[in-house]
């Protein structure tokens, strides 16, 4: 069944590949790609962080037409990108094979999920 608000709890099973679902309270809102990756809106996010440092396998920064882009990689195959444009804003976030938790107050925290691969 497709649906408009992804909270806790719900199953991605659930969202329809391109739909726009907002994630539950926090007025940020994403679409389920049909390879299983994510893209976030990026307006109501205000910060991007990984829970376990050690999780990284590689962090990748270029600058691209002023734009900073991070690329991370994880242990389990799983990857990060995200951009900020020269005002700090920003302006892009795509997730694949992690987990993501985005906070009432629209941050955004990555982790590797134990025992999923993105292989």
């Amino acid at each position: 069944m497709a649906q408009n608000k992804f909270n806790e709890g719900d199953s991605l099973d659930d969202i329809t590949p391109g739909q726009i679902v907002q994630v539950g309270d926090s007025g940020a809102s994403f679409i389920l790609n049909p390879d299983g990756s994510f893209r976030y809106f990026t307006d109501e996010i205000r910060s991007v962080g990984i829970r376990d440092i050690a999780d990284v396998l590689e962090h990748r920064i270029n600058t691209i037409v002023g734009s900073r882009l991070h690329l991370v990689r994880f242990v389990n195959g799983g990857t990060l990108t995200y951009a900020y444009n020269n005002a700090g804003q920003l302006i892009e976030l795509c997730s694949s094979g992690v987990g993501i938790e985005i906070s009432k107050n629209n941050e955004v925290v990555c982790y590797v999920v134990r025992g999923m691969s993105s292989n």
